[in-house]
């Protein structure tokens, strides 16, 4: 089953949890970090050194859950199965071999990247691209025939502010709810056939 489970819930201390050494094996989680509660406080994973995780790392922490999150620092090569990300606002970055988590601006079918360019690079024609609320000092730049849309609120009003502009160069691509300015200059620039 699991080998180890980090449940990070209380709100006076944080919680860490540092492998460095050994093979720690799990046939469904090797290891699960859970963050529960909008008062815990942060979950800290560090896997290194000679660590051997035979079995999948899943960290998960729900929409609603701890603001401060899970923190992680995880050699890949030290991970033999998958990282599952089920943190609701959160990418999983591979940097240079190591893992690590950042707020998300955007998301592909469920997985959360921690940009909208890496979001659009990832969507494959037809997809959707999901621009998470919040304002974006950012070009937006639409090379493919994907659609782009920001989050809504319950009345259907944009939650995303694009600050710089919108170039849109596929034709087919769709982009709705996004507030865009351009602090007085053209926001945008439409170069394809079919844009919605």
């Amino acid at each position: 089953y699991r080998a180890f489970r980090q449940f990070a819930n209380s709100s006076t201390q944080e919680n860490t949890l540092v492998i460095n050494g050994g093979t720690i094996k799990g046939t469904n989680k090797a290891v699960w970090v859970q963050s529960s509660n909008a008062h815990a406080n942060q979950a800290n994973l560090t896997i290194g050194g000679e660590a051997v995780i035979d079995g999948d790392v899943y960290l998960w922490a729900p929409a609603n859950g701890a603001t401060n999150g899970i923190a992680v620092s995880m050699k890949a090569e030290c991970i033999k199965g998958e990282v599952i990300n089920a943190l609701s606002d959160r990418a999983l970055v591979n940097v240079n071999g190591v893992y690590s988590v950042a707020k998300a601006e955007a998301s592909v079918n469920g997985t959360n990247y921690e940009s909208i360019k890496a979001a659009i690079a990832a969507a494959q024609v037809g997809e959707t691209v999901t621009i998470l609320a919040g304002d974006y000092a950012v070009n937006v730049d639409v090379n493919k025939a994907i659609t782009v849309e920001g989050a809504v609120d319950a009345e259907g009003n944009s939650l995303v502010n694009i600050n710089g502009k919108l170039n849109v160069t596929a034709n087919g691509a769709k982009v709705k709810n996004l507030n865009v300015n351009n602090g007085g200059s053209t926001a945008g620039y439409i170069g394809a056939k079919d844009v919605l």
